[in-house]
């Protein structure tokens, strides 16, 4: 027979995992040579041998007197569980995972230091998890992430109680591969009802028992508000058994019942485990409610299930052998109306939840089970990973030398969705000189967040998503382009060789269909660029129908088109300022390209004929020439303004200030102020403008046109461009053509 040294809290301790580790330990002990790890000098379990914690380290590092086999029980308490842990990340072994969260358990064992807690977060997660750590305070984080990953991934096997917690893995992993599912053991008890009535002074009451600790989590006071309005008066009783969890909330309850004047509740408090018995034996209805579940199972429900009562519980499940709440609201019309099916129903529920205990949760067969779980995982063993998938988003450009443009804007934007949209590590990464490394710093940087986190180099793991969301090629850097290098150094063959994806953005093929526009050898780069995603087999995402031609045209094949979204409640724009000067917005990088130039001619020659209108003009200098860049920063001009670039929240304001948009570029990708703005837009008839903003738009195809909307715009009807698309909506596309 194989050696278990088996970790966990043993009776006396008060944890409902030191009543767990009893049950299973005599059922286990047939497949098992079992020793128990415990520093306590006092175990009330005397048939197996002891040895510290000390001992075991000295045992275990010895490969002749090693035990073959390790099980850890691991819970939220830092008391009874600390060592536990470290011990487990230490020696792998195979882990009960009571609680699927314990990031109430990691927070206290990290003494509830940032610093500590931030190494900890950043070495497990990614830095959208340090981001929301740093945001909310720790109540709020703790719910939104398990904090369980190391933990998991030094173990050889999990074991979880409940299918909430698969679910909870399906949430925050997008995977359950690495759990095993095993009910949490009850051993069948047989029931003397009547005498324990009878000792506790209870015949010919319709008895109701709450047991476990007293806390707000556990809604007791929701409930003893509904016990006064439909029970106080009902030839029944109500008893509350168990720990007080929070002293002052415990005396917030019984003062409530004094205030109500309630001669049938009471609350009990700790009693030892015959009394505890005792009252389980006497009740005819139970109540088990949680206003939160993170994955554990509840000891005192099975207990009431155990003991054939009917039973109230919102935890999911067990909705064919109890009276199911999946939720108490503010009034607690739900509580109300179930208390008082419980108390006129027979006892039909109790008897189908004793099969189901009998059945399901057999102490011999939970042992059995977890056998079979631990020797697979000795036999086979094989690394267990929560997470099958990162999403590594090249923003080399951006993150290095941030130039202000609407593709910088966009690539924000959708780091962000991506971070809202998946539970998935999103790693913004850039270009290291040789491969990729995390932009952790950079990040920090650009939040101006008051901590370091170092880079660390990016080594292409097995479900990698590489994602090249930022600019394609780096005018007048070295390398021009990152993507190229870090292909010939290798990265992207490594990458391919452990099963990872390969996705690129294209914004649009401007420098190879406009090259008058750009730099001399932009479009030579470009077409060594469009070589390269033929090389490396990347999948190509388009911004638009536009860009998608464009590619299908440079024999690029299988592109798919994901537009832009917007994160502005675009309807507080429309018919503000309408009876002010007609203000038009221009927004865009000042280049050639953006017409910025003929959208200035005609507000030149609206104030020679005296029309009333200004136009405000937001963007950074890009490539023009030196007269026109002169003419924008003179602050001369009567109704035209240069903002030069603006922040979001600045950009809004002027939107909200202005009458319409005016789009007046010769060629575009897309042209992102058209959703974002929510003003009425006049744009320059292309094909782009026409794919995006449909027939909700004044067209113009010259200069002429346009100064005949500019003088007639008081008389002419224009709504804006309908657009409930966000950026969220982009990110959920973006993850399914990801496969995750």
């Amino acid at each position: 027979m194989k050696t278990l040294a088996y970790h966990s809290p043993f009776l006396p301790q008060k944890s409902g995992i030191s009543h767990y580790s009893s049950e299973l330990l005599s059922a286990l002990k047939a497949h098992y040579d079992i020793t128990l790890v415990s520093d306590e000098t006092e175990l009330l379990d005397q048939e197996f041998p002891i040895i510290t914690y000390e001992r075991f380290y000295e045992l275990m590092s010895d490969e002749s007197t090693a035990f073959d086999r390790v099980i850890y029980n691991m819970g939220n308490n830092t008391k009874f569980h600390k060592i536990i842990y470290e011990c487990s990340i230490k020696h792998s072994g195979v882990v009960i995972l009571h609680d699927f969260f314990i990031s109430g358990f990691i927070g206290d064992y990290h003494n509830w230091d940032s610093n500590n807690l931030i190494k900890f977060i950043s070495k497990h997660y990614d830095i959208k998890a340090v981001l929301e750590y740093f945001f909310n305070n720790y109540a709020i984080f703790e719910k939104k992430y398990p904090l369980n990953l190391p933990l998991i991934e030094h173990s050889k096997a999990v074991i979880v109680h409940t299918k909430q917690a698969m679910d909870l893995a399906l949430k925050f992993y997008k995977n359950n591969d690495f759990l095993n599912i095993m009910p949490l053991l009850r051993q069948n008890i047989s029931l003397n009802k009547i005498k324990a009535k009878k000792e506790l002074k209870l015949e010919n009451t319709k008895t109701f028992g709450v047991f476990g600790f007293t806390h707000p989590i556990k809604q007791n006071l929701e409930l003893l508000r509904s016990w006064a309005r439909v029970m106080k008066d009902k030839n029944a009783v109500l008893f509350i058994v168990g720990e007080n969890g929070l002293p002052d909330f415990n005396e917030k309850l019984k003062n409530f019942l004094a205030e109500q004047n309630i001669t049938n509740a009471y609350i009990v408090g700790w009693t030892d485990e015959e009394l505890y018995k005792r009252y389980l034996s006497a009740c005819d209805v139970s109540i088990c409610l949680r206003k939160t579940h993170l994955g554990e199972a509840s000891a005192a429900l099975l207990d009431c299930l155990n003991y054939q009562t009917t039973t109230i519980t919102n935890f999911s499940g067990f909705d064919d052998c109890a009276i199911y709440v999946p939720q108490v609201s503010d009034d607690g019309h739900e509580l109300d109306a179930a208390l008082l099916k419980a108390y006129n129903s027979d006892d039909s529920l109790a008897k189908r939840a004793k099969e189901r205990i009998i059945k399901e949760h057999d102490p011999d067969m939970c042992a059995k089970k977890i056998f079979e779980i631990t020797e697979r995982a000795y036999r086979e063993p094989k690394e267990l990973k929560c997470f099958k998938n990162r999403i590594l988003v090249d923003m080399t450009y951006v993150l290095i030398d941030d130039l202000q443009t609407g593709i910088s804007r966009v690539v924000w934007q959708e780091l962000n969705a991506l971070f809202q949209s998946t539970t998935l590590p999103v790693i913004p990464v850039y270009f290291d000189g040789h491969g990729y490394s995390s932009a952790n710093e950079l990040m920090l940087k650009k939040l101006a967040l008051p901590f370091s986190i170092n880079d660390e180099k990016i080594i292409p793991q097995k479900g990698d998503i590489f994602y090249a969301l930022d600019f394609s090629v780096m005018y007048g850097c070295d390398p021009e382009i990152p993507i190229l290098q870090a292909h010939k150094n290798g990265f992207f063959n490594e990458l391919k060789k452990v099963g990872g994806k390969i996705f690129f953005l294209v914004h649009d093929l401007l420098p190879l269909t406009h090259p008058e526009f750009f730099p001399y050898h932009a479009g030579e780069l470009h077409l060594h660029w469009c070589e390269l995603l033929k090389d490396i087999d990347a999948k190509l995402i388009a911004i638009s129908n536009r860009v998608k031609n464009d590619l299908l045209a440079y024999g690029f094949k299988d592109v798919c088109v994901v537009h832009h979204g917007s994160n502005k409640n675009l309807e507080i724009f429309q018919n503000i300022a309408k009876n002010k000067t007609p203000t038009f917005i221009c927004v865009g990088t000042i280049e050639e390209r953006k017409g910025i130039k003929a959208i200035c001619l005609a507000f030149e020659r609206l104030a020679l004929i005296g029309a009333n209108a200004k136009l405000i003009i937001v963007g950074r200098m890009g490539r023009v020439d030196d007269d026109f860049r002169a003419f924008l920063e003179r602050s001369e001009h009567e109704n035209i303004i240069y903002k030069g670039f603006c922040s979001d929240d600045e950009l809004a304001e002027l939107y909200a200030t202005s009458h319409a948009l005016i789009a007046a570029s010769y060629d575009e990708g897309f042209g992102l102020p058209l959703i974002e703005s929510g003003l009425p837009v006049i744009a320059r008839d292309i094909e782009i403008f026409r794919e995006v903003l449909g027939g909700r738009a004044l067209y113009f195809k010259d200069n002429l046109e346009l100064m005949n909307i500019l003088i007639n715009y008081k008389n002419i009807s224009l709504l804006p461009p309908k657009n409930t698309r966000t950026w969220g909506d982009a990110a959920n596309e973006l993850l399914e053509i990801f496969g995750v």
